[in-house]
């Protein structure tokens, strides 16, 4: 479910999303702070893809960063 977080700046104001796999383990993040984390382990490899949804939601993807740890 949804959740509102402090951590989230509003409007237009720019916020910095990063979500970290390691193996089943997903973490996202929103300017630093940590807002939610969720184990699954059905997840396997795959690509990576990027979806906005809302009403009347703007977006602006700049820059994505895809990072492997070896």
């Amino acid at each position: 479910a949804w959740t509102r977080s402090a951590a989230v700046r509003p409007g237009r104001e720019r916020n910095d999303l990063a979500l970290r796999a390691v193996g089943s383990r997903l973490v996202f993040s929103v300017n630093g702070a940590e807002v939610a984390s969720v184990d699954d382990a059905t997840l396997g490899e795959g690509r990576i893809g990027v979806f906005v949804g809302g009403d009347t939601n703007q977006s602006l993807l700049e820059p994505l960063t895809v990072e492997t740890l070896d």
